[in-house]
């Protein structure tokens, strides 16, 4: 498989991931860099931030395979009629494998009567008490 292709896969891979969990395509964005968010966004929201038909249809049936390869396609066929848009594919790729890479810590501690529980990923620390 090519390297575009691979990254496609990944890429929507990781969409139908989020949809899948009741995340929006808003919040699928907000995993990137504002670049490769500037060159998605128009390919995956319209101009009033609802989701193109093959989102909507990925939304509904994130595990439908035959939905997956048509978004695959979309960005395929947006790479290789504008070259100059495959490094934020590229890059997206590298984003997805750090952010499901990512190792999750879960500490708890007790001080005093107070329970302490931290967890630290790759997208930060969050502290609970």
């Amino acid at each position: 498989m090519e390297p575009i292709t691979t990254a496609a896969a990944a890429v929507v891979g990781y969409l139908a991931k989020q949809l899948s969990e009741q995340q929006s395509v808003k919040d699928f964005l907000n995993d990137f860099s504002q670049a490769t968010i500037d060159w998605i966004r128009p390919l995956f929201l319209k101009e009033d931030d609802t989701p193109v038909e093959m989102v909507q249809q990925l939304q509904a049936q994130p595990t439908n395979t035959d939905y997956q390869q048509l978004l695959q396609e979309m960005l395929l066929t947006d790479v290789r009629t504008q070259p100059a848009h495959t490094p934020y594919l590229m890059g997206m790729q590298q984003e997805v494998q750090a952010l499901q890479s990512g190792i999750t810590i879960n500490n708890n501690a007790k001080i005093g009567q107070q329970n302490i529980n931290s967890t630290v990923d790759n997208k930060g620390a969050n502290f609970n008490f």
